[in-house]
């Protein structure tokens, strides 16, 4: 079963991308990289929390708390 990617899942790829290709890179990313990426990130996440929430309902949705 093939999975659609949202914009937004391209969001998130590209800046786990970024943050892997910084660690490869440098193992030891400065303290402004490691912050600038992960700003990055938390956009990203934070732009998908929708569909993010959505997913994890479809998820875990049936089970018992």
């Amino acid at each position: 079963m093939a999975l659609e990617r949202s914009y937004h899942q391209d969001d998130m790829l590209a800046a786990f991308t970024r943050l892997k290709a910084i660690a490869q890179r440098a193992s030891f990313p400065t303290a402004d990289e490691r912050r600038h990426c992960l700003k990055h990130l938390e956009a990203a996440l934070l732009r998908s929390e929708a569909s993010l929430l959505s997913a994890l309902q479809k998820d875990f949705g049936h089970r018992a708390s």
